[in-house]
């Protein structure tokens, strides 16, 4: 908990590259992203997210969804060291960071090459 009743959210996204937006790596129409941040509740943490990525040449298509963090909730997810990382650079700097990027293209070959994998709030579960 952080002062003033703050917490860390993680919030899972769908959105779309702006025209000339760098993202645009591999021509996907849509990306998958999880960003930390510092919000006194899921409403507000939501709230910031379309102007987080529009800062990115992206647009919001869809929160996936908003949770608190917690540290053990993650620590099985093939993604901990990134979330991990993340936490700690908006624990230092009180700014929002992404701890994931990734491209419906790649996303879709990743399910693919793990047997129907679904992403769930930025973790990844099995058989569904």
């Amino acid at each position: 908990m952080f002062m003033d009743n703050k917490n860390l959210w993680i919030i899972s996204t769908k959105s779309m590259p702006l025209e000339n937006s760098m993202a645009d790596v591999d021509g996907s129409d849509y990306y998958y992203s999880d960003c930390i941040l510092i919000s006194h509740d899921s409403a507000s943490a939501e709230k910031s997210i379309p102007h987080l990525l529009r800062d990115h040449d992206m647009e919001l298509l869809e929160v996936i969804g908003c949770v608190p963090y917690v540290e053990d909730d993650w620590s099985e997810s093939d993604q901990y060291q990134d979330i991990k990382d993340a936490v700690e650079q908006v624990k230092q700097t009180g700014t929002p960071s992404f701890a994931l990027f990734i491209s419906s293209q790649a996303m879709d070959f990743e399910d693919e090459e793990n047997n129907e994998v679904e992403w769930v709030f930025g973790k990844k579960e099995e058989g569904k």
